[in-house]
């Protein structure tokens, strides 16, 4: 995951560490959606799985606790979206989280598309210099050390922003770019950032990690 979440991640409960603790009390410790489907991490093998809260395309009558993979998320897409992780997400318990974000069947509104309908469309930002651009959607390949920044977008998937490919930080460049350019390969997923930041901010924090 990004250096952001990464940092979040050590501090979480291992599996099976909050078992005595009632489920409305137990601490999320991350969010990651896409759409309507939901997942609210409470523990972390430390690797690859983790134990929280799913609600798939809204069904919130068939929501459950239960076990889900990192590596199976990064796998989906629906047309060409891809799971998001919410940036800024504040450690509460469950039945904060629920209270807030689904009480009588509302949900969440797509941070992805959300994102995207307030950046600026493409060409809005040709006087502004790259270093003060802003970053509103960050895709990242999972150990891999990719990273696509998009400061601008048609509102139809097409994207202009930085790329860094291979972690090669001396090789950055700036052009148009869409998902399905980035590749089939797993592992791909898109920060949503609460609060958007500097191009400078942004490349700043990726590189050291």
């Amino acid at each position: 995951m990004t250096n952001k979440t990464n940092s979040r991640v050590p501090r979480m409960p291992r599996l099976h560490e909050t078992e005595d603790t009632p489920a409305d009390e137990k601490l999320i410790w991350a969010h990651l959606f896409l759409g309507d489907s939901h997942w609210y991490a409470a523990e972390f093998d430390g690797k690859d799985t983790f134990f929280g809260y799913v609600i798939l395309n809204g069904d919130m009558m068939n929501s459950e606790w239960g076990y889900f993979s990192l590596a199976e998320l990064t796998e989906l897409r629906v047309g060409p979206f891809v799971v998001c992780v919410e940036d800024g997400w504040r450690v509460r318990e469950f039945k904060e989280v629920m209270s807030e974000r689904h009480a009588e069947g509302d949900g969440v509104a797509d941070g992805f598309r959300r994102h995207e309908s307030k950046m600026p469309r493409i060409g809005e930002t040709d006087g502004v210099p790259f270093e003060d651009k802003e970053i509103w959607l960050h895709f990242f390949r999972l150990g891999s050390g990719s990273h696509w920044m998009a400061a601008e977008s048609n509102g139809r998937g097409l994207y202009f922003g930085c790329v860094v490919l291979d972690g090669d930080f001396d090789n950055v460049e700036w052009g148009y770019f869409t998902i399905d350019g980035m590749g089939i390969a797993p592992g791909l997923m898109v920060l949503c950032r609460e609060t958007v930041k500097r191009f400078e901010d942004v490349i700043a924090e990726v590189s050291e990690g």
